[in-house]
Order: structure tokens, then C-alpha cells, then sequence
């Protein structure tokens, strides 16, 4: 018994092996080269030739150099601050590197947009457990909001994102008022139904959305400076493309803490609470009702902030934009990145928009891969990528 004892052997913190905040930089610092490799690597074949490289490289460190997987998994879990400032600096110095080609610049920043709206779906399908189909209709409403209030009403491109937020704040609201007593597939359809009635609102209503004439909007500013200009930073020059990289990103940024401090608060635990059994959160004087008309509305709040910046972006909208395509891809970022995992879900985004625009030189083919890779992550990651430990935890105890 003593010998048993002995021999169990305690981790070792991993300050004592290498330095735990040294550690999560380099661990930082490999994956974002890793990633920029693959992004600027011309070739599609050997960008995928590379990521398998590092996902059999990693899965062989699992299995066969435990520890050392352990080591690596410790010092990013302790000294999460310093790998999460390295990652920012990283994602914020990408523009220099690709200021010859903002075509990248620009295809992050889509990233961005639709992490940040994948927040919100987030709330609704990981958090609550509502399954939210139509979605790319709140997007909608959020895009048509920002754009018509800065072409038709003269607003500010700024401000007109307050509106769109305000809107899709209510009509989440509507939403969650229209749908408290279905749930499951009913849900689903019902939402579903929504957004094909929206898309079809922006067809028809040429008098307000163009039609599918679209909407031209006009490049914002922002303290006198157009972001229809070039970036310019001392000696350095950035495409103008940069202007709405750095601000979706500090906007994706708001909403990653926002979600993070919402779900390890007692609103995300009554969420969590409604979604494991809206009966018995009754019990214990829950308002399940009220509770799921704000979950909506807060879902739907992402959605406005995204649409409106997705507008700003492109600088031009029409509904063929926010079809099911969108409202199923958007559920697909969240089922990958990882249910309830507010960081997971922007790794799902960039995923869903990165690897597409990598398989262009696979056109025949390119979406029949795309279906098999995220079949073999759903079959083999039930939870995505990064599943949320209170989702697992779920499941081991129910």
C-alpha cells in the first residue's frame, strides 16, 4: 500500500519544467505561424498538407508524450492572460504581414464579423439550448437597419449600429414572446419560418430595402479619418482594408469578455439551469418565460452589431446575402468551435470561412470535402472542437 502511494506521482507545475509564462507565449506564438502559414502559403495542397502535419503531430503528442501534452495544456490553462495577450498582439500584427495582399485582411475581417454574431446564436443554441434557424433574418434586420439609417437618414455609421442593435434588441424580444411555449424541432421551424419571412420582407419591400437592387453605404469615419483612406501608422502604410480589420476586431474582442462574463454569471447559470430542466428551474422560482424572452434579445443584440458592420464592410447588402446558407453556416460555427464555449465559437468561424476560401482550387469538389471534414469532426468531437466543460459535465452526470 505504501509502494502504491510512493509511486503516484504528482504534476509537476509547469513553471518548475520550463516556465509556465515563457511556455504559453511559445505555444501561443507556434499556433499563429502555424495558422499564417497556412492562410499565406499559395499552394492549397500544401496548406492542407501542413495543417495534417500539426494535427497528426499533436494527436501522436497525446498519445504517445502524455506528459508533455499535459506540460503544454498547463501553461496555457495557468498563465491563460499571457497566452491570450500574445494571441491578440499576433492577430493584431497580421495586417503587416499581408499589407501587399489585403485580400486576406479582408476575409479575417468577415471572420471577425460572424464570430462576433456567432456569439450571439451562441447565447440561443448553446447556452439556452434554443435551436434558432433563422437567425441570418436577425442578421438581416441588423444589416438593413445600419445601412438605411445611414443612407435614407443620414445618420452616422457609428450610431446607426445603436439602432440596429436597439431593433434587433425587440424583435428578439417579439421572438422570445412568440415562442415561449414551443421548444425542440417546433423551435426550429418556427425560427426557420422567420427567417424566410424576413428574406422575403427584403425582396418585396423595395419602397424601404432596395429590393434586389441593394444598398450602396458609403465608407464610415472615424475622427476624421475615412476608412475608404489608407491606414497609415508612422512609416508604415496599411491597406484601407485594415480599417475594419482592427475595428471588427476590437468589437469581437467587447463581445468575447461581454460572453464570458455573462456565462459564469447567475445569468448564465439560470440559463444553464432552464436548459437542463425549464420544469424544475421553475421550482426554484426561475421566471422560465421572462428568462427566455431575454435570453433572445440578447442573442438578437449580436446579431445588429454584426449586421450593421457586415454592411459597413462590404459596403453594399442585397437579400441574396441572408438566405439559409448563412443562418446554417452560422449554426455550424457554434456546433464546431463547441456549444457554450465563447472562444470556441470564433474558432468555428474561422474555420467555416478560411478553410472554403482555401479549397478554391479544389471547385469541383471543394464543398464535398468541406461536408466530409465536418463530418469526421462532428463524429469524432460530438461537443466541436472545444467543448464547454459545464456541457460535459452535463452529460457525464445526466
Amino acid at each position: 500500500m505504501s509502494t502504491a502511494i510512493s509511486d503516484r506521482r504528482e504534476p509537476l507545475p509547469t513553471t518548475a519544467v520550463f516556465g509556465g509564462s515563457a511556455l504559453a507565449a511559445t505555444i501561443s506564438i507556434g499556433i499563429w505561424c502555424l495558422l499564417g502559414a497556412f492562410i499565406l502559403i499559395p499552394s492549397e495542397r500544401a496548406s492542407f498538407g501542413l495543417a495534417a502535419i500539426a494535427i497528426a503531430a499533436i494527436e501522436l503528442s497525446r498519445r504517445y508524450a502524455p506528459r508533455s501534452f499535459e506540460i503544454a495544456c498547463d501553461a496555457i490553462s495557468q498563465k491563460a492572460a499571457v497566452f491570450v495577450c500574445v494571441s491578440i498582439l499576433a492577430v493584431a500584427a497580421f495586417p503587416l504581414l499581408v499589407r501587399d495582399d489585403p485580400y486576406w485582411i479582408h476575409v479575417i475581417t468577415l471572420v471577425f464579423i460572424y464570430g462576433f454574431a456567432a456569439q450571439g446564436l451562441n447565447v440561443h443554441l448553446g447556452e439556452t439550448g434554443a435551436i434558432n434557424v433563422g437567425y441570418a433574418g436577425l442578421f438581416a434586420i441588423g444589416a438593413y437597419s445600419s445601412a438605411i439609417s445611414v443612407v435614407d437618414f443620414g445618420a452616422s455609421f457609428w450610431m446607426s449600429l445603436v439602432y440596429a442593435t436597439a431593433i434587433c434588441w425587440a424583435v428578439g424580444l417579439l421572438i422570445g414572446a412568440c415562442t415561449i411555449r414551443t421548444s425542440g424541432d417546433y423551435l426550429s421551424l418556427v425560427t426557420l419560418g422567420f427567417g424566410l419571412i424576413v428574406y422575403q420582407l427584403a425582396v418585396n419591400m423595395t419602397w424601404l430595402t432596395h429590393g434586389t437592387d441593394g444598398v450602396h453605404i458609403p465608407s464610415p469615419g472615424l475622427f476624421g479619418h475615412s476608412f475608404a483612406a489608407e491606414l497609415q501608422f508612422g512609416p508604415i502604410q496599411l491597406p484601407k482594408e485594415a480599417n475594419f480589420y482592427y475595428a471588427a476586431l476590437l468589437f469581437l474582442l467587447a463581445a468575447m469578455l461581454l460572453s464570458r462574463r455573462i456565462s459564469n454569471s447567475w445569468i448564465g447559470r439560470t440559463w444553464a439551469a432552464m436548459r437542463q430542466d425549464p420544469v424544475g428551474a421553475g421550482c426554484f422560482g426561475i421566471n422560465v418565460p421572462l428568462t427566455r424572452m431575454f435570453s433572445f434579445a440578447f442573442g438578437s443584440a449580436f446579431a445588429g452589431v454584426a449586421g450593421g458592420l457586415y454592411a459597413g464592410t462590404i459596403g453594399f447588402i442585397e437579400p441574396g446575402e441572408f438566405s439559409i446558407f448563412m443562418s446554417i453556416t452560422l449554426i455550424c460555427m457554434v456546433i464546431l468551435g463547441g456549444m457554450g464555449n465563447w472562444w470556441g465559437v470564433v474558432v468555428g468561424a474561422l474555420i467555416m470561412i478560411v478553410v472554403p476560401e482555401k479549397l478554391r482550387d479544389f471547385q469541383e469538389l471543394r464543398y464535398l470535402l468541406y461536408g466530409v471534414v465536418l463530418l469526421v469532426i462532428l463524429v469524432y468531437r460530438p461537443y466541436g472542437l472545444f467543448a464547454s466543460v459545464r456541457r460535459k459535465h452535463e452529460k457525464l452526470i445526466g
